[in-house]
């Protein structure tokens, strides 16, 4: 998601399938390294965990380190002048060189017109998890009472 959300549109279908792909590379990686330490080296099956598991650990650290957090989580969050401060340090890095956004704009985006989101109605309040189960299961008991036979 967030290849998704910081590559510029011309460039995100190509940006994500490669963020995809590396899905398949680290298979490929995962089957060359068990051939490698139980085939040639002979080495039990921890060395092979931990092998496995250093790249995931090194990419977390340094997604913790380097990667921003998300300016929409952020704004989401009500965090709007870090979302703004993130938004223009993704922007800058990225060779954006008109206007940066502020933060009064980014909470009026992420607020309804610049209202609070306690404040915002809600129109349609969604169906709790028992509503929904009971419609579906009268959905079904419909379904069941039919007889299929007749045309």
């Amino acid at each position: 998601p967030l290849a998704t959300e910081l590559s510029p549109p011309k460039e995100r279908g190509f940006v994500v399938s490669v963020a995809n792909s590396f899905w398949t590379v680290g298979l490929i990686a995962n089957g060359i390294w068990a051939w490698v330490v139980f085939e040639w080296l002979e080495i039990s099956w921890r060395v092979f965990v931990m092998i496995c598991t250093l790249p995931s650990v090194i990419g977390g650290i340094l997604i913790w380190w380097l990667v921003p957090e998300s300016p929409r989580h952020l704004a989401l969050q009500g965090q709007y002048d870090r979302a703004a401060r993130n938004a223009n340090k993704i922007a800058l890095d990225l060779g954006y060189r008109g206007a940066l956004i502020q933060d009064t704009e980014i909470e009026h985006q992420f607020t309804d017109a610049g209202r609070r989101p306690s404040q915002i109605m809600i129109s349609a309040i969604p169906p709790t998890f028992k509503e929904k189960l009971r419609e579906e299961s009268e959905k079904i008991k419909r379904v069941l009472e039919k007889d299929l036979r007749k045309p």
